[in-house]
């Protein structure tokens, strides 16, 4: 059964083996802090919940001035202004001194409020809308996070590789289902994998991700010929897997000294297919 990490323990022994360092502890439980880009989900969830509520109460307070129907606030001046006529014809004749009077005064009274108010109320509509579209794109990225987390859990990378492995979350998107995918849209990326299977297509271009076993038939720096004690130099990805994995910041130098930029780019050199020695 593969084993899966979780945002969130109630016990800090509940944390699986060589993970507990990822976590801290907040309000009685121990939340997934120690990798880049990973947030509360939970808060985030109440955060969105807040934003949505006060859109659905903007929203609410708007419907109350469509009653209007398909008509705009000059709909409403125009049978006031019919009104203050019928009511100036009744009472003094055709005087049109009046009949201004009373337009100007049912402007004043009745339009210019209305408006003041769907204005306001289209202000807090747009401001929700803009949160809440900010934390949906937080939200997603939290999933695509979480998604690729605990697939490294499972594929059992190594806990120091998971940042890195998250800095490839623009490779992935949310389905309208719910479900994490590597995206249509990109050159050379094979769509519509979830992160496990991404993953296990990378052990050949970046085996420095995973843990490294001292099994296999590995017999250290004979047989393959160590060349001045640098695997880099000597093309031997066996010993250059152990030495990343025992110490990093050796590795980065002798990587560099034996011409590489970096040892992620010496470690993809010596996984693409090379011709066979002798």
């Amino acid at each position: 059964m593969k084993m899966k990490i979780k945002a969130s323990y109630k016990e800090k022994t509940d944390i699986p083996d060589g993970y507990a360092d990822l976590y801290e502890e907040k309000d009685g439980k121990w939340i997934l802090t120690g990798v880049e880009g990973i947030k509360n989900v939970e808060a985030l969830e109440g955060t969105l919940k807040k934003e949505r509520d006060a859109r659905k109460a903007a929203e609410k307070e708007s419907a109350k001035w469509k009653k209007l129907g398909d008509r705009d606030p000059d709909d409403l001046l125009k049978l006031e202004d019919e009104n203050a006529e019928l009511k100036t014809r009744v009472e003094s004749g055709n005087d049109e001194d009046a009949i201004q009077k009373r337009i100007d005064a049912a402007v004043a009274r009745e339009v210019n409020p209305l408006k003041r108010k769907l204005e306001e109320v289209a202000g807090e509509r747009d401001s929700a809308l803009e949160k809440s579209t900010e934390l949906s794109a937080a939200m997603i990225n939290s999933k695509i996070d979480k998604a690729l987390t605990t697939a490294a859990s499972s594929v059992k990378v190594q806990g120091s590789a998971i940042a890195d492995v998250l800095m490839h979350r623009g490779k992935f998107e949310v389905t309208e289902d719910g479900k994490v995918v590597t995206r249509a849209d990109i050159d050379g990326l094979t769509p519509g994998l979830d992160a496990e299977s991404w993953l296990s297509d990378s052990k050949e271009s970046r085996p420095h991700w995973w843990a490294l076993s001292a099994g296999g038939g590995a017999t250290g720096g004979t047989g393959g010929g160590n060349q001045n004690g640098n695997p880099f130099t000597s093309r031997n990805a066996t010993e250059a897997a152990r030495l990343v994995g025992k110490d990093p910041g050796k590795a980065e130098k002798m990587a560099q000294a034996a011409g590489f930029p970096t040892v992620r780019d010496a470690m993809q050199a010596m996984a693409r297919p090379k011709a066979k020695n002798a």
